[in-house]
Order: C-alpha cells, then sequence, then structure tokens
C-alpha cells in the first residue's frame, strides 16, 4: 500500500530556485507528452504508450537545446509522464474530460516523486529530496 504525506517546507533561495526549475521541468514534459500524443494520433490513428515516451525523454534530454531537463530529477520527469498517462487512459475510459495543457500561471507548483533506492529521508525537522538537498520541514505527523 502507498501512502503520500504533505508537509510545509521551509527552503533557502538556492533551493526555491531547483524547486522552481523542477515545477517547470515537469510542467514542460508533461506538455511536451501530451502534445506529441495528440500529434501522432492526428497523424497515425495511434496513440503514444508511456514506454515509447519515456524513450524519447532520454533522447531529447540529449540533446543540447533540452540539457536543461537534466538539472531536475529523472524520478519526477517519469511520473509526469506517468500522470499524462493515467490523465489519457481516464479520458478514453469515459471518466474523465480530455487532459489540458498545464500553465505556467494557474494550478498549483508541485511535483510527484516516489522514494526509489531511498532517495528521499525524512527526519524530525527535515527532508533529503533528490537534486535538491536537505530541506527543512515542519513535521506533523509521524
Amino acid at each position: 500500500m502507498n501512502r503520500a504525506y504533505t508537509y510545509k517546507i521551509k527552503p533557502t533561495c538556492k533551493q526555491c530556485e531547483t524547486l522552481s526549475q523542477c515545477f517547470g521541468c515537469v510542467r514542460f514534459i508533461y506538455n511536451w507528452g501530451l502534445k506529441r500524443k495528440v500529434d501522432t494520433y492526428n497523424e497515425t490513428k495511434k496513440t503514444l504508450t508511456y514506454n515509447q515516451l519515456a524513450k524519447e525523454l532520454t533522447a531529447l534530454k540529449q540533446t543540447e537545446e533540452y540539457g536543461w531537463l537534466n538539472d531536475c530529477a529523472n524520478v519526477c520527469l517519469q511520473q509526469s509522464l506517468r500522470c499524462l498517462e493515467s490523465a489519457y487512459s481516464m479520458f478514453f475510459k469515459k471518466k474523465n474530460g480530455f487532459p489540458k495543457f498545464k500553465s505556467k500561471k494557474r494550478g498549483k507548483r508541485r511535483y510527484t516523486t516516489n522514494n526509489q533506492r531511498g532517495t528521499i529521508r525524512l527526519t524530525d525537522q527535515s527532508v533529503k529530496l533528490p537534486k535538491v538537498g536537505v530541506v527543512k520541514t515542519k513535521v506533523h505527523r509521524k
């Protein structure tokens, strides 16, 4: 069983910049994946799967133009593609509307990551996040 907890963090200025960049990268990858899915469907009437998009993401990160994607943790970029895949499949199951492109100005600034190989560590006063470092945290539940 997976559990999710929400905590209030108190990042430094440098950590705020890193987190802001991660939010932007996650939004960009979601929008890029959605555009790729729509374009591919319009051209070939077939849809791209998560695995195909993940392979394209790896190739995209190796280009010079999109090298800035390497500054963000890989797991959150992949999780963004998983969220897109979930939204896309829910649309075809007639449970939700068609996925919308994410906006810079609207919506919450957040990203999802998982504790792959123990990269996230929570203590009484801080949390260690990949590529961000140790961030002070207000832990209100164990």
